[in-house]
């Protein structure tokens, strides 16, 4: 039996000298407005900052980012009534509508609660925000940045400011159109795994000296034969990361594929240090047993690493002849599970099956080389 291991998602670690910065550069008294749109917005920087500090306690960030310095969204728009102001906070500007501004619209009037910070509604009931002769139902949108150590002390004090949107907005090189590209593909390799990306990416000298880390969520719209034909960015932490990140993945190439056009989601990880998982999971055994009535096939899971892998709901996916044939939430592994499923569309002849572990890297996990593995068997 042939295997084959392989790299789709790519994770990055670069090597940082970590400086300790504290403190803010200017204060506000409560009543002091300041015009940070051209929406017509006014915003209590004061009371803004409260409230940044009373949801974004240092255990909360340290949970949702980790150490280091960190970027994410808020959108301000009207609700349904609109004497009322909502604000919603979201990781992922690019994949809530940067270019379709009726879906901005519906998430940020949804009010509801999803247990998470997040891609949740809050109304304006402090008055934050202030709005004057405008009927815009999406009034602003703002990039928030904050940066914490471990010991919880502060690295990079809040800033709020406009981004520019249109980096968000998917970029073609050629003839291209959105829908042309499938995200339900199969699962896209990528030549040479993440260190021929990393080979390409140089660590910004801004973002060194502010200890910047966090993760960047890079699209790459991959062509037939492998070639990156277009990028869009997600997710950016700014100081330059971010050109830096789609520079790299526009030079880079995927295995050809007999699907036509895919996207691929790449999630590249600056850290402060390189600090290696203790976990490491790839999958060595598959076998089709035709005398199994039930169940014939399985294949295995197995940590090569010294600790458990943590509990997640991650999962690892199944393919035969590149239809999807399985998928399930990868439990805690110690040392080893067994999957068991059956497979119908039983032909004689050679068949590839690819086991596709964590495409997304949700378990963090250092080593990505080995989380796509492929091969053939055959049935006589």
């Amino acid at each position: 039996m042939k295997q084959l291991n392989c790299s789709k998602i790519i994770m990055l670690s670069v090597l940082l000298c970590f400086g300790i910065f504290s403190g803010c550069n200017r204060s506000h008294s409560s009543k002091e407005f300041v015009k940070v749109s051209t929406n017509g917005i006014m915003v209590d920087t004061s009371k803004l900052i409260n409230m940044l500090n009373t949801k974004f306690k240092a255990d909360t960030v340290l949970k949702y980012f980790g150490p280091g310095t960190h970027s994410f969204y808020m959108v301000v728009g009207r609700g349904a009534d609109s004497d009322h102001l909502t604000y919603l906070f979201t990781r992922n500007i690019g994949l809530i509508g940067v270019s379709s501004p009726e879906v901005l619209i519906r998430d940020i009037l949804q009010i509801g609660s999803h247990g998470s910070l997040f891609e949740q509604g809050f109304f304006d009931n402090d008055k934050i925000f202030r709005v004057r002769n405008t009927t815009d139902k999406v009034i602003g949108v703002y990039e928030i940045r904050i940066g914490i150590d471990n010991a919880k002390r502060v690295i990079y004090p809040w800033t709020v400011d406009t981004p520019d949107l249109d980096k968000y907005q998917p970029k073609f090189y050629g003839n291209y159109k959105r829908n042309e590209f499938s995200s339900n593909s199969f699962p896209r390799a990528l030549i040479g795994g993440y260190e021929e990306l990393s080979k390409k990416i140089s660590y910004p000298e801004e973002a060194r000296k502010l200890g910047v880390s966090g993760r960047i969520m890079v699209t790459a719209f991959v062509d037939e034969t492998g070639n990156v034909v277009g990028t869009q960015l997600s997710h950016g932490i700014g100081f330059g990361c971010d050109e830096v990140a789609l520079a790299a993945v526009r030079l880079i190439k995927f295995y050809p594929s007999d699907f036509g056009k895919s996207e691929v989601i790449l999630p590249i990880d600056f850290a402060l240090e390189y600090v290696g998982t203790s976990f490491d999971l790839t999958s060595t055994k598959f076998k089709f047993d035709p005398a199994e009535k039930t169940n014939n096939i399985s294949f295995n899971l197995v940590n090569i690493g010294k600790l458990p892998s943590p509990d997640s709901k991650t999962f690892i996916y199944l393919y035969i002849d590149k239809k999807l044939a399985f998928a399930s939430i990868i439990p805690k592994v110690k040392k080893e599970v067994v999957f068991w499923t059956r497979w119908d569309k039983v032909t004689k002849g050679v068949h590839e099956y690819t086991i596709s572990i964590d495409p997304l890297n949700n378990l963090k996990e250092t080593n990505r080389n080995n989380n796509i593995v492929a091969g053939t068997f055959e049935v006589k």
